[in-house]
């Protein structure tokens, strides 16, 4: 009975120290209750800015802008740009084969290399049919009419040629006629099929070697080459062709 008695009065002692301790940490101490905050004065702010607005111009453009176009559907494109767009496709994908591929880049240089030589004989003015069909007789003569030179009528062939203003048949004409009179004087010998550069070689020793070499470029340069020949460079040629005649006599 006395230990009931004890642990009651133990348990409402413990409560009225709880409830005393509470209240002591909820008051506030008398020295410190009316103490004042000091007070700050804020200034107003006097800085100065200017009011800046938008474009009306910038903002247009940024409205035709297809990128800023958010929310807004895309026109469709036009039959030129689709016809463009595969146009640059195509042209890509056919790169890409021609420079990742052995056999693109065989027939991407060898395309570029026949481009550059066609050029090249255009702005020469050679027929490329000179170069497969031409090259062999290049140094042979060539007759029309008769295989002897012996049996042509050079100055009425010439007088001819000329009325006709057909200055390259002419110059070719001209250097026939200068290989008859060496022939005549028996200066060469003449062989149908015989080149050029065998009667020069004939005449090395001769004055009139220079003049016949001069007549042979002219004759290569206007017939081979197909350059065309005109009035003035005929004349020039003439005036060759007299010096030669002069050395011969």
């Amino acid at each position: 009975m006395k230990r009931i008695s004890f642990l009651t009065f133990f348990f409402f002692i413990s409560l009225w120290c709880f409830a005393q301790s509470d209240s002591l940490s909820d008051s506030v101490p008398a020295d410190t209750a009316s103490i004042e905050l000091p007070k700050f004065k804020i200034s107003k702010d006097t800085i100065a800015f200017a009011k800046r607005g938008f474009s009306k111009t910038v903002i247009e453009n940024f409205k035709a802008d297809e990128d800023f176009r958010y929310g807004r559907p895309k026109q469709g494109l036009t039959a030129w740009q689709r016809f463009m767009i595969w146009l640059v496709s195509l042209i890509a994908a056919i790169l890409d084969v021609l420079t990742n591929t052995t056999l693109g880049q065989i027939v991407f240089y060898g395309t570029c290399l026949l481009l550059l030589l066609w050029v090249i004989l255009k702005l020469l003015k050679i027929d490329a049919k000179d170069l497969f069909y031409n090259r062999a007789g290049k140094n042979s003569l060539i007759l029309t009419g008769a295989d002897n030179i012996h049996e042509v009528d050079f100055e009425n062939e010439l007088q001819l040629a000329a009325a006709q203003k057909k200055y390259r048949e002419a110059v070719r004409l001209m250097f026939l006629f200068a290989l008859k009179k060496l022939a005549d004087a028996h200066l060469i010998k003449w062989i149908p099929g015989k080149t050029n550069d065998e009667y020069l070689v004939e005449l090395r020793q001769h004055p009139s070697h220079t003049h016949l070499q001069n007549l042979r470029h002219y004759f290569e340069y206007s017939w081979y080459g197909h350059f065309e020949v005109t009035e003035q460079t005929y004349q020039h040629i003439q005036g060759v062709f007299l010096e030669f005649k002069n050395k011969l006599s």
